[in-house]
């Protein structure tokens, strides 16, 4: 049976004291549904193709879909998005493996939009052309159904210099 994904106050609305009995199974089935609801993520292995960034933020490219059909997310691997379907607060998972072509430090940075940095949301990590260098970042943001989260990064350096995505893992889990 179905079930329709709602907000954490819609949720409480359903259940009001039940003194007239007025909850319906569907109520229980919408109840139940949202609060074990999937999480949405992306994730790339064995190296996607090596990407050029200048001293403008530019969108991390090359993710393949992770958690399809995750309930209460939307993957989006041909924009390299994560949108939620519901609003709501949601921790934010990330950890990048990079491979570059020198020692140039890459700042990366969680957006909604295109524009819009999420608080907390960025870090570093200093480039090396013959190790794989790692970062990672945990953060609670605020989304509504219809912001598009991805991940950005510049290099600083106006002529652009380049990295390898190794392996990466991004995940948005619902948390109220």
């Amino acid at each position: 049976m179905s079930y329709t994904l709602r907000t954490k106050a819609a949720i409480l609305g359903l259940t009001g004291d039940n003194t007239t009995a007025l909850i319906s199974p569907q109520d229980l089935r919408d109840a139940i549904g949202t609060l074990f609801s999937s999480p949405g993520g992306l994730y790339t292995t064995a190296g996607a193709s090596s990407q050029s960034f200048n001293n403008t933020y530019s969108l991390v490219t090359g993710w393949a879909s992770f958690f399809s059909g995750a309930e209460g997310m939307t993957t989006l691997p041909a924009n390299d998005y994560i949108t939620p379907t519901v609003d709501g607060i949601y921790m934010a998972f990330l950890s990048l493996g990079i491979q570059a072509t020198d020692g140039t430090t890459f700042t990366f940075q969680l957006r909604k939009g295109t524009s819009t940095d999420i608080d907390g949301g960025r870090f570093r990590i200093a480039g090396d052309a013959s190790l794989v260098r790692n970062g990672s970042l945990f953060v609670p943001v605020s989304l509504l159904s219809t912001d598009n989260v991805g991940l950005y990064c510049t290099s600083g350096d106006v002529g652009g210099k380049s990295f390898t995505l190794v392996d990466g893992q991004f995940v948005l889990l619902r948390i109220s």
